[in-house]
């Protein structure tokens, strides 16, 4: 198979690790390469489902996937002939697993290989997933040091930052969640329900902690739960944390009653979890589970006392913008675009500083433009402006695309803005001639 070399195939340095075992039954056992992983399997079967997970696993610490399959005492003899022949070379850790865990290797057999091998032995107690660069065990990792009792390591590795020792790997209780560990971080869900399979393979962001609340089609997580999980974190992890709606309900007006019970700022994001280019993203999703678009306004802070929330992260619509202010960029000669939560904001650049607004909820549905400044007429040259900006916004953004007209427009301008909704298919709410669009209409009291 491509990619995979068997033992007769390996030479130099590499011929020690492999080089059989005089033990009753090594002959049974078959020590190969995959991709970046050994595998330690039965001679008499080779599994395309053990060899495809092998094949998967991240380069990066040694990782030794093993044949529950084959006899274990060749088994071992193998891995010490492996693991020491890669100490000498200064491995000094490696993890030994297999899909579904180990369990017909004993503790007393993880500790004797330890100290014949003078490697630590990272050990899943449970089903492992990969997520990414991530090995997610569901029963938690257990390290294996020379000269050292087993310790748990908690359940994902490489650990990331925020990750306790200790930290619970079976799920809790807080009120009416239950808070079950996921990859990404944390799951706060209701009884009755259970995680997204999607969510199961996003990976971890390294640095945060992310907290998911309820789950599609659930009950609205409470505020006083979710608070009850945070304030049992650890201070650093619970102030870097970012707290995310899983179950559709807005995520800022959660943030800000987690904020009052906690007496602290929170952070939250917009969207879902996903699997971002092998890191960790946040899209919105339909009704029916499918994503629409990835909000521009990517983390607003919620703090304890205040009624407004603040912009923390952004992305640029489309790449090559130049920064104008926090969260606003040039567009064009005299017009700037900022990002919100529910979209975008066209307006002139000469009008008087203002920071970027938070707004209302977003829509899976639909992406809000909105054009000018609210009680002030709207150049002409605008019309001019738009279609370029529309046309290169990401596909799925443009075809939701709704255009809000918040300055007051002439009647050239009204016409081109239908003009312009026509030809483009887009939503539109026009500015009224007489009466003024007032800011809080389009953007809420955020």
């Amino acid at each position: 198979m491509t990619g995979t070399r068997r033992d007769r195939s390996f030479g130099g340095p590499l011929s020690a690790l492999l080089r059989p075992v005089l033990t009753p039954g090594w002959r049974e056992v078959v020590v190969e390469r995959v991709g970046a992983t050994v595998l330690v399997r039965s001679a008499r079967h080779d599994d395309p489902l053990l060899r495809a997970f092998a094949a998967e696993l991240p380069a990066g610490p040694l990782s030794v996937v093993v044949d529950e399959e084959a006899p274990q005492v060749a088994v071992s003899e193998r891995l010490v002939a492996l693991l020491a022949a890669r100490a000498k070379r200064g491995l000094d850790e490696a993890r030994v697993l297999a899909p579904e865990g180990l369990t017909g290797i004993t503790a007393s057999r993880w500790r004797r290989l330890a100290e014949r091998t003078g490697v630590a032995l990272l050990v899943p107690a449970g089903p492992v997933s990969i997520a990414g660069t991530t090995l997610f065990a569901a029963g938690g990792w257990v390290r294996w040091a020379p000269g050292e009792p087993g310790r748990s390591v908690g359940p994902r590795h490489p650990v990331p930052s925020w990750q306790e020792e200790e930290s619970a790997v079976f799920p809790t209780v807080h009120g009416g969640l239950i808070a079950e560990q996921l990859p990404l971080g944390v799951l706060l869900r209701p009884p009755s329900a259970f995680p997204v399979l999607d969510w199961c393979s996003v990976p971890p962001d390294p640095h945060r902690l992310t907290v998911v609340a309820g789950v599609p089609g659930g009950p609205p997580a409470r505020a006083a739960d979710v608070a009850a999980h945070l304030a049992g974190l650890p201070p650093e992890v619970c102030a870097a944390a970012r707290l995310v709606s899983g179950d559709g309900q807005d995520v800022v007006a959660l943030g800000r009653a987690v904020a009052e019970l906690l007496g602290t700022a929170v952070t939250v994001a917009d969207g879902v979890p996903v699997e971002r280019g092998g890191g960790l993203g946040f899209v919105l999703h339909d009704a029916a589970g499918r994503p629409t678009w990835e909000p521009y306004l990517g983390e607003i802070r919620c703090r304890a006392g205040e009624r407004t929330a603040a912009p923390l992260r952004w992305r640029a619509p489309h790449p090559g913008l130049a920064a104008h202010a926090p969260g606003v960029f040039r567009v064009a000669e005299g017009w700037v675009l900022g990002v919100m939560r529910s979209g975008l904001w066209l307006r002139q650049a000469g009008r008087a500083a203002q920071p970027v607004p938070v707004g209302a909820p977003v829509d899976p549905a639909v992406v809000t433009v909105a054009v000018g400044d609210p009680g002030h007429p709207l150049a002409d040259d605008v019309w001019d402006v738009l279609p370029g900006l529309l046309d290169r916004l990401d596909p799925a953004v443009l075809r939701r695309v709704r255009l809000s007209v918040l300055g007051v427009p002439s009647a050239a301008g009204r016409e081109a803005a239908c003009a312009l909704a026509r030809e483009r298919g887009l939503g539109l709410r026009p500015g009224r001639r007489a009466e003024p669009v007032r800011a809080r209409s389009a953007f809420g009291g955020a």
